[in-house]
Formats: structure tokens, C-alpha cells, sequence
């Protein structure tokens, strides 16, 4: 009747009973999101950490600068953000494009010369 589910009822009710109308409250507006998660100094240390390949090898992206970004703050940090912050000091991600694994060069490079644009 409300467009709630039971689920959302079942997690609503204990912190109507443990906090009141303050509980209940939709507080994702008091958020400010403008302010980047590193400091100017923090995104410098991104940077630098950025030109050598990541701990673990491999090329670096969204998750592992969020991995990456955990030890200044101690908590777990979403991959998306990793992902903000890696586009945020001017990198993206990178991983070269996926190609099937049984594509031939030749022919790729071949059409790639005689096709016409447009």
C-alpha cells in the first residue's frame, strides 16, 4: 500500500525503535560530494604510485587505486571511486582493448586498410 517492501520495512522498523523520526530520515542530501576523496597531497602520492605498475603486477585500474587509496583513509573504499580519482589526476584506466582470442592480425590490419569511412 506504501510502495515499500518488507525488506525496507524490516530495516526501517528497528531504526525507528532505536532513533526515532531522526532514523528514518533520508540523509543522502547532507552529503557533500564536491570535495574529491584525496587531498591535493594524496592525489600527488596517486600520481607518483601511477608510474610504477601496481603491487599485485598487472595494469592499474578503478579497483586497485581503490585498494590502493585504503591505506591513507583505513576503510574500505568502493571501486568506483578508484576509478574517480585514477580519472581525477588526468590517467584512465590502462588496459588495452579485448581482442578474440583466435582473430588474425593480418586480416584485421588488411580491413582496416581498405575499408572506406563513412
Amino acid at each position: 500500500m506504501l510502495g515499500y517492501t518488507a525488506r525496507w520495512v524490516l530495516t526501517v522498523i528497528p531504526r525507528w525503535n532505536s532513533e526515532g523520526k531522526e532514523g528514518i530520515q533520508d540523509h543522502r542530501h547532507e552529503i557533500d560530494v564536491s570535495q574529491p576523496l584525496l587531498s591535493a597531497e594524496q592525489q600527488q602520492e596517486l600520481a607518483k604510485a601511477l608510474q610504477d605498475p601496481p603491487e599485485d603486477g598487472g595494469l592499474w585500474s578503478g579497483p586497485k587505486v581503490a585498494q590502493w587509496m585504503q591505506r591513507p583513509f583505513g576503510c574500505e573504499i568502493a571501486p568506483q571511486r578508484g576509478w574517480d580519482s585514477l580519472q581525477r589526476v588526468g590517467d584512465s584506466s590502462r588496459v588495452p582493448r579485448p581482442q578474440h582470442a583466435k582473430a588474425d592480425q593480418e586480416v584485421h590490419q588488411a580491413l582496416k586498410k581498405t575499408a572506406r569511412a563513412g
